[in-house]
């Protein structure tokens, strides 16, 4: 005897839907998998639509990126004066330096020549004492 086809097409209805539920129980979440996935404090810190209508847009980054170039280029302008500054600081300092040593050496030779005379003019006063003394 063959089946009334309202009742198979009924059979087929809940073979189709054990099928399903056989899926969702075999591929569904556990209360434990949601647990790990993200806690209520991990949801409350995400973006908010808001938060998301205030982030910078690609052009956004572009111009700040066009900026920041602009910015460095212009630093780098700056150190290659400083530099240049500095390079003509230390040439000043050379010959400074250089100066320096030639008038320490004339103060050394001069200091020198004035203690030889201090000397000479020491033993001339001396002989002079003694022969006023005799």
């Amino acid at each position: 005897m063959e089946q009334d086809p309202k009742l198979q097409n009924l059979d087929k209805k809940i073979d189709d839907i054990l099928e399903i539920v056989q899926f969702i129980k075999d591929n569904s979440a556990s209360k434990d998998d949601i647990k790990d996935m993200a806690t209520k404090d991990d949801i409350k810190n995400m973006a908010t639509k808001d938060d998301i209508k205030n982030m910078a847009t690609k052009d956004d980054i572009v111009r700040l990126e066009a900026k920041m170039d602009q910015g460095f280029a212009d630093i780098r302008s700056e150190l290659r004066s400083i530099s240049s500054e500095l390079e003509e600081i230390k040439r000043d300092l050379k010959k400074l330096e250089a100066r320096t040593q030639v008038d320490d050496d004339v103060m050394i030779a001069d200091n020198f020549k004035l203690r030889r005379r201090v000397e000479k003019l020491e033993k001339q006063v001396k002989f002079l004492i003694m022969s006023r003394a005799q």
